[in-house]
């Protein structure tokens, strides 16, 4: 049997297998690299629809993981 479990990341309830756990993780490792890119080409006037593109995820994935510019930023500087 697998077992499955409830773990929250990024304010996303995931109740699945190990290995969603292992994507949703993965996502958000592309998303703040995609960030750290565009925010030091563009500084402030990065813009979420292009990190999302450079992520290779849906903009919609995106907001489910930070609902803003300032909460992906505020991600990215946090210790």
């Amino acid at each position: 049997y697998d077992i499955i479990r409830n773990v929250v990341i990024d304010n996303i309830v995931i109740d699945e297998k190990d290995q969603d756990v292992k994507q949703v993780e993965e996502t958000r490792g592309l998303v703040l690299q995609s960030a750290q890119r565009e925010f030091l080409d563009k500084d402030t006037e990065g813009e979420l629809r292009s990190i999302a593109q450079n992520a290779g995820v849906t903009t919609g994935a995106l907001y489910v993981r930070f609902p803003n510019k300032s909460a992906l930023f505020a991600a990215l500087v946090e210790p």
